[in-house]
Formats: C-alpha cells, sequence, structure tokens
C-alpha cells in the first residue's frame, strides 16, 4: 500500500489541475453546444489560472 501524506501544497497542486481540466472541457463545450450567453460569461470569468482566481473561487476546485 502507497503511503501519500495528503497536504496543503498537494491539495492546491490537485486543485490547479482540476481547474485546468475543467477549463479545457468548458471551452470545448462552450465551442460545441448552444449555451447562454449568461453561462458562457460566467464561466469566461473563471478561464484563467488558478493561482490569479480569488480564493472563494479556488475552494471550488478544492472541493470538487
Amino acid at each position: 500500500m502507497i503511503n501519500i501524506e495528503i497536504n496543503d501544497e498537494l491539495v492546491e497542486r490537485l486543485s490547479a489541475l482540476e481547474h485546468d481540466q475543467w477549463c479545457a472541457w468548458a471551452t470545448d463545450l462552450s465551442l460545441s453546444e448552444k449555451l447562454s450567453r449568461k453561462r458562457v460569461k460566467r464561466w469566461h470569468e473563471s478561464m484563467k489560472p488558478y493561482e490569479e482566481l480569488a480564493n472563494e473561487t479556488q475552494e471550488f476546485d478544492r472541493v470538487w
């Protein structure tokens, strides 16, 4: 069994990775599906590097 220590650094790295994956998914979906302008605008506001997101928005990636 592998013993992995879950610490704040690991959580942040995984959260940033999750955010990158979400950005790719949301970009692809927004180009291929008919989404409301409101949704696309809301998503676009979060399509930036994880480090530039407000802490409140980063928390979504942490708990996901």
